[in-house]
């Protein structure tokens, strides 16, 4: 696992604002692609095919994107190959996942306890089925 100092870790769990949902921060995975992106541009001849890829997808990647989304993904996966770039995924240490853990959990638990119990379901689904009985 790469470690980049900062203020905040590079991989944490947060509340949304509304506290009805959890942000995951993975900010090494960002950092890795544009590393990878980086290393595969100074191979002779990828630039022309990463430079190409991207193109493409700026082509279907503007305000009206939302309309062709299997295009973009599309497109996001030429980049990709161009790029020689795998999966987004890294690998974190035992500790880093014990304190993700316990951020999840903790948020889990905030969740619950201020919804009356129920982390799967928000308030107004239990209103719903109340009023139903």
């Amino acid at each position: 696992m790469n470690v980049h100092p900062s203020k905040k870790p590079g991989l944490s769990f947060s509340p949304t604002s509304d506290g009805l949902g959890i942000v995951l921060r993975a900010d090494l995975i960002r950092h890795d692609t544009i590393t990878g992106l980086v290393a595969e541009w100074q191979e002779q001849g990828a630039q022309d095919d990463v430079e190409a890829a991207l193109e493409r997808l700026a082509d279907v990647a503007h305000s009206g994107a939302d309309v062709y989304p299997a295009e973009v993904d599309a497109r996001v996966e030429e980049v990709e190959a161009a790029a020689c770039m795998g999966d987004a995924q890294l690998v974190i240490g035992f500790d880093d996942a014990v304190r993700l853990h316990a951020e999840l959990d903790a948020l889990i638990k905030l969740r619950s306890s201020r919804f009356g119990g129920s982390a799967g379901r928000i308030p107004q689904q239990r209103r719903e089925r109340g009023a139903a009985a």
